[in-house]
């Protein structure tokens, strides 16, 4: 299988591609871990079962990564702009399959303020 994948590799983009290929080399040993440490996280954010949705503050790149993880619906929206131009932002988090919950919060909140119609200077010139 991995020669007929490398084969294939033409036909992947990059990025996939080195998605792809970090996986290859896990053993089943490697996958039973990450579900045991995957089922961790999940119970460490349980706190979010209880509430209909929780704001964080979505200050990196990759903030909606643990959320990925443990399947809570997550969504970034814009707070504003930095004094030199730069988006910033907080995070809406809700409980696991609240999907529709998490987007009419999120749909509320653009409508209650002025940002949606504001762009960053890159953008804007």
């Amino acid at each position: 299988m991995w020669r007929r994948c490398a084969r294939r590799q033409v036909n992947t983009g990059q990025l996939s591609w080195q998605r792809l290929m970090a996986g290859a080399f896990l053993s089943a040993s490697d996958y039973v871990l990450a579900q045991q440490r995957r089922r961790e996280m999940i119970a460490a954010v349980e706190p979010f079962q209880e509430c209909r949705c929780q704001f964080a503050a979505a200050h990196q790149l990759q903030a909606w990564t643990p959320f990925n993880i443990t399947g809570h619906p997550a969504v970034s929206l814009m707070t504003g702009l930095s004094r030199s131009g730069l988006l910033l932002s907080m995070q809406l988090v809700g409980p696991v399959f609240g999907e529709t919950l998490v987007l009419e919060v999120a749909a509320a909140y653009e409508q209650c303020t002025e940002w949606r119609s504001l762009r960053p200077w890159a953008i804007s010139t």
